[in-house]
């Protein structure tokens, strides 16, 4: 007779049919086995990032053993490993970077070009002979020299030298240079010297300055005068005909009032240059009321342009003129009174009747 099953060892019942259908062919991990599952965290910014200290960084690389236990391995993996946190839009800038792009880099036209240049070819015939044929060589040299001088540095040439670049300046927030005449890379205004003779002189009106001042002169070549002419019908718009600009003369003006209001004052730059044409600074002053005609000159002007009315009374025309911005005297005339400033009769030696 068999020995009698102790209860402990006792054979647990089989599992019915019922129970074999409903169990899964393969049971996953129990519980305790399964992954633990970590809450969700923010992305974390670079200050906020984990850090490892450098001893538990040696204690990691310098083991006894110089093995690291799987599951270790694995944790440590899944503890730094994070996802980099993504940038963040700064609607701020992005919106000032919209407008900013929306308004235009390069709001003022290009600068003419030379196929349709203000300024005429270069002439070669500066002086005719017969209008200096009086003067000693000393002066002839002097005024061959002013006649036919550039400085591209300086930004001044003498008429009938000007480069073809020349434009209309461009709008600047403190010095508008829209309305004068300028080298378009630097737009810097260009400064203008003309030799002549004076045919007339303005500067004061019932014995006190007047509002505006003027100089007028006879160019020393007749080519001169015509290369003005063209310049100041190209300078309008619309253009000009030359028939209709005196070819023969150049006058130069400039207020005297000044911008801000007030009285008008005498035009204070005429310098004295009869010996020495050189700095402002090192030369005298010169009265331009003791201006007379047949003076040799030598006018430093800028071309500037302004609007004017047109037969509808509206402001659509522009028209130039130089501006005058010093005045050198080269040659005082030998017989003023040949100017013909007297206001009597002339008057008959000998007559007696």
């Amino acid at each position: 007779m068999p020995p009698k099953r102790d209860a402990s060892t006792a054979r647990e019942p089989a599992a019915t049919k019922r129970q074999r259908a409903l169990a899964p062919a393969n049971p996953g991990p129990l519980l305790s086995e399964a992954p633990a599952v970590t809450e969700a965290q923010p992305p974390q910014t670079p200050d906020e990032q984990p850090r490892v200290s450098p001893a538990s960084a040696g204690t990691l690389s310098n083991s006894d053993n110089g093995d690291i236990d799987q599951n270790t391995r694995s944790s440590a993996t899944t503890q730094t490993a994070e996802t980099p946190p993504l940038p963040v839009k700064d609607t701020c800038e992005n919106d000032i970077s919209q407008k900013m792009s929306a308004v235009p880099t390069n709001t003022q036209p290009p600068p003419n070009p030379p196929s349709n240049s203000i300024v005429p070819t270069a002439i070669t015939n500066l002086i005719d002979e017969e209008s200096v044929r009086s003067y000693p060589p000393q002066l002839l040299s002097r005024l061959r020299k002013l006649s036919t001088f550039t400085n591209a540095q300086a930004n001044t040439y003498a008429l009938g030298l000007l480069p073809t670049t020349l434009a209309w300046g461009k709008p600047d927030p403190y010095k508008d240079r829209s309305k004068q005449l300028c080298d378009p890379l630097t737009n810097q205004p260009v400064t203008v010297w003309v030799p002549g003779h004076v045919t007339n002189v303005w500067f004061m009106k019932n014995g006190i300055p007047d509002h505006q001042c003027s100089t007028t002169i006879l160019p020393l070549s007749r080519a001169v005068g015509r290369y003005a002419a063209e310049l100041m019908s190209r300078s309008c718009t619309p253009t000009l005909p030359i028939t209709d600009i005196e070819s023969s003369l150049i006058r130069a003006m400039r207020w005297q009032t000044p911008k801000q209001g007030g009285e008008p004052t005498l035009f204070n730059s005429t310098f004295d240059a009869r010996e020495l044409l050189q700095a402002k600074s090192a030369m005298e002053k010169y009265d331009p009321t003791d201006l007379s005609k047949r003076d040799l000159l030598l006018l430093e002007c800028r071309i500037i342009c302004y609007r004017q009315k047109d037969n509808n009374g509206r402001w659509t025309l522009f028209r130039a003129q130089f501006e005058l911005q010093a005045i050198h005297l080269l040659h005082k005339a030998s017989n003023p009174s040949d100017a013909g400033n007297s206001d009597h009769a002339a008057e008959i030696s000998g007559l007696a009747i």
